[in-house]
């Protein structure tokens, strides 16, 4: 839909994303180097805080409460866990002098943040998985911009009749389909009224009433598939 995308943009991101999301997280943890380094080992810093919550039996039969669910605060341990690698642990767990290892997967989302002076340190788990969660999401489009806004622009007219088909609805027949594209590609200011940013880069159209059934009745079938899914699990039960 950004008439500024280009084919070499798209290549890179492949690519580059390829990379970080499939092959690095693979590759790491099977070479010994990279398991055993010292600044990919890297743990956050433990934490000790306080929560509150209701009181257990333990906690009556240790004084801090007078009652089952009783609200009382409790001290609680946020422990370490790896910035980079899914676990850190010692080679011989029977020896705590042993060296560190990195063991399941290599987050290499993480890896590449770090790279921008982020100190994850005193994340928790929770944070780390959510930054990995916004960089696979975010990142391939920034590629995009960034690559595109760098190498030259497709041609016009290629563009002209790229979007004109896309734009065109299917016509009752195969000739008039045929007429409708051509003349949508020579003629790409038929659309500019109908785009949301007009004489910008992107193409895309106001929703029509198509647009709309279609996208509603998406979300009906939606709604259908998530009520079978409930009787389902209420018959199972």
């Amino acid at each position: 839909m950004w008439r500024r995308l280009t084919k070499p943009a798209v290549i890179a991101q492949v690519v580059i994303c390829f990379t970080i999301y499939a092959i690095v997280p693979n590759l790491f943890p099977s070479i010994p180097a990279a398991r055993s380094h010292p600044a990919l080992l890297a743990e956050t810093t433990p934490r000790q805080v306080t929560v509150v919550t209701g009181a257990l039996q333990e906690d009556v039969d240790a004084g801090r409460a007078t009652a089952i669910g009783e609200t009382i605060r409790k001290p609680h341990l946020i422990e370490a866990t790896g910035i980079y690698f899914e676990r850190v642990v010692r080679t011989d767990p029977a020896d705590p002098e042993s060296q560190l290892e990195g063991q399941g997967r290599f987050h290499a989302e993480i890896w590449v943040l770090s790279w921008a002076g982020i100190d994850f340190s005193t994340w928790n788990k929770a944070q780390l998985v959510a930054a990995r969660f916004f960089f696979d999401a975010l990142f391939p489009f920034l590629l995009l911009f960034a690559i595109s806004a760098f190498t030259r622009p497709v041609d016009k007219a290629r563009l002209d009749r790229f979007y004109g088909k896309l734009h065109t609805a299917v016509q009752p027949s195969a000739d008039e389909d045929i007429a409708a594209v051509e003349r949508a590609a020579l003629h790409p200011e038929d659309f500019e009224p109908q785009k949301i940013w007009r004489g910008s880069s992107w193409e895309i159209l106001r929703p029509g009433k198509i647009d709309i059934i279609g996208f509603g009745g998406s979300w009906v079938l939606v709604g259908v598939v998530l009520v079978l899914l409930w009787v389902l699990a209420t018959i199972g039960t």
